[in-house]
């Protein structure tokens, strides 16, 4: 998805030459308490032209977040921007 969270974490990353600092939260068996968990840090591979690298690097950072989203897919909602208003 070229305009959702993934791709604007993306685009700043490149602007900026940020590190991305990936983390989450898992909902304690009680449901109110969390845990919070830091993934490695990485920096996106260079490239020669202004975003020729933008599928890759989504599928990058994709390849990171989808096994934490899975293994806890009861503690996730997610809403396409693309439904209709």
């Amino acid at each position: 998805h070229l305009e959702g969270n993934i791709a604007l974490t993306i685009r700043l990353a490149r602007m900026t030459g940020a590190t991305i600092c990936p983390w989450y939260n898992v909902r304690r068996s009680d449901g109110f308490r969390f845990d919070a968990y830091a993934l490695p840090p990485f920096k996106l591979p260079a490239e020669a032209k202004p975003g020729e690298r933008l599928v890759e690097d989504i599928k990058l950072l994709n390849a990171v977040i989808e096994p934490v989203v899975l293994a806890h897919l009861d503690q996730w909602y997610f809403l396409d921007n693309a439904l209709p208003s």
